[in-house]
């Protein structure tokens, strides 16, 4: 590929979101992002990057290209709904493929292969995630774009109608009615409590004793089925995280002291009947009921879509830890390889000095599904300087944003940047952060509220904290920027107003 324009990628208009990451995990994505929907007529982006330094990094995309792909999916629906339901049937097959091919794949032992067999494994993985699947790229565009054009229609819509409860509507249309990962992972937990009762386990008295002690196999094979499920579970695009028997544990003791719902009463259903009785009730327009439909497949589309990425990145660790384990190169400098480079690594032909100066700093290029082009040091950093947000911290006193969890709650900010920041929060504080993603969950249980600068109806606080049911405001653009760590704040998400009391 030729090297691309610099000077022209600093002069556009960029959407930066800060996460933890390195470019081996994140290749993937960035390639599939930058490559059609299968041969759907929704647009693509033409590039995206990823500014990288040691497990921390920043992702940019256009903000012209993110609006072209949401208004797409609008038009797909309000002209060729069919068209929707073709390509979401298709993406389901292949999530079906993806989880067959990946619980088969976690289990396989790299270390009796030879290195050519390695390469070969390697490969495999790499041709599947890359080539056989398709990552659906518009969701990012309709996150960001959709939350403020619902908020601006169902508004509209109220004011014209003398309707004066907006949030309360907006709420009930924006409801989620698919379940999370995190519901997922909760509720076969629930499945096999049962087992754990009958068999006279007590809570809390140390889960792996018993079963060594007892050696109830089916207990024992009932755990280890979901701890495969959910194996990718704790990662993020800064690595895999085991999930193990310990977190069982400790997520069954949480459970233990919940009151399981009744089915019928199950909050899903309750958001899907309350949903339609609106919209039975009110006569909404094409786009609203465009945008509801689309967030209803999207926020599902949204949680599949982590499978993807997250279970990529627990087979892409397997490979760089049996990679540093055969050529001594410490793994931590395998973060910043690039697909093709791994085959080179192994076989010793490749400039390790390279990787250190990705380490330090790099900036990755992803366009037409792989890495066009590599900067580092000086050039990158320049690139995140020159185009980073230049908002400096001003005085306010009130902050707006979408509501997408009601209620109210008072309490400590905690500026969330990085993974390594949740250990600062305490049960009660405020969590806020530039945009919350699954390494974020254990900081959102303890908070007693969620705020982000970026998001809308689908995005992962929306969903989560409904779940936890906590107030979240998102989309508020500058909380992070404007708010300090020890400020005291109110965040009143029946009303989208985060204030500053101290």
């Amino acid at each position: 590929m030729s090297r691309i324009n610099f000077k022209k990628l600093v002069q556009q208009k960029w959407y930066i979101e800060h996460f933890d990451g390195c470019p081996a995990f994140t290749e993937m994505t960035g390639g599939g992002l930058t490559l059609r929907f299968y041969n759907s007529k929704i647009p693509y982006n033409e590039v995206v990057m990823g500014y990288y330094r040691d497990r921390q990094g920043d992702w940019f995309s256009l903000f012209s290209e993110q609006e072209t792909n949401a208004r797409a999916i609008f038009f797909l629906f309000l002209k060729n709904r069919k068209a929707f339901v073709s390509l979401n049937k298709k993406w389901t097959n292949d999530l079906r493929k993806i989880k067959a091919f990946y619980f088969n794949s976690f289990k396989h032992n790299l270390r009796v292969l030879n290195n050519q067999r390695l390469l070969e494994w390697t490969d495999n993985v790499y041709n599947f995630y890359r080539n056989k699947i398709s990552v659906p790229g518009f969701i990012d565009g309709f996150i960001l774009y959709a939350g403020q054009r619902f908020d601006f229609l169902i508004k509209k819509f109220c004011r014209q109608h003398k309707i004066k409860n907006f949030s309360k509507i907006s709420l009930i249309l924006s409801a989620p009615i698919t379940p999370s990962f995190f519901k997922e992972a909760q509720d076969d937990l629930k499945k096999i409590m049962p087992f754990f009762l009958k068999s006279g386990y007590k809570i809390g008295g140390g889960l792996t004793d018993f079963l060594e002690r007892d050696g109830n196999k089916k207990m024992q094979k009932l755990i280890d089925e979901h701890i495969l499920r959910f194996s990718w579970i704790k990662s993020s695009y800064a690595g895999y995280k085991e999930y193990g028997i310990g977190d069982v544990e400790k997520e069954i003791k949480e459970l233990a002291g919940r009151k399981v719902p009744n089915r019928k009463k199950d909050t899903l259903i309750k958001n899907k009947t309350e949903k339609e009785e609106l919209i039975k009730r009110h006569g909404f327009k094409p786009e609203i009921i465009a945008i509801l439909r689309a967030n209803e497949a999207i926020t599902k589309i949204q949680e599949e879509r982590k499978f993807y990425s997250l279970t990529f990145v627990a087979l892409q660790e397997k490979i760089l830890r049996e990679i540093s384990r055969r050529t001594k190169i410490n793994k931590e400098l395998l973060l910043f390889c690039r697909l093709k480079e791994v085959s080179a690594i192994l076989d010793g032909e490749f400039d390790i000095d390279e990787l250190k100066k990705r380490q330090k700093s790099s900036l990755f290029i992803y366009q037409r599904g792989e890495v066009n082009d590599i900067f580092t040091g000086k050039i990158a950093d320049e690139f995140l300087q020159k185009v980073g947000d230049k908002l400096k911290s001003r005085q306010v006193k009130e902050i707006t944003g979408i509501i997408v969890s009601p209620g109210k709650a008072e309490g400590i900010v905690k500026i969330i940047k990085s993974v390594k920041d949740l250990a600062k929060i305490n049960q009660g504080d405020i969590l806020v952060a530039g945009m919350t993603r699954p390494e974020h969950l254990p900081g959102m249980k303890k908070a007693a509220a969620i705020v982000t600068d970026d998001g809308g109806i689908t995005c992962h606080a929306a969903i989560i904290s409904r779940e936890l049911n906590k107030p979240c405001i998102v989309g508020t653009k500058i909380a992070t920027k404007v708010l300090k760590d020890g400020q005291l704040v109110e965040v009143d998400a029946n009303k989208g107003i985060v204030r500053i009391i101290k």
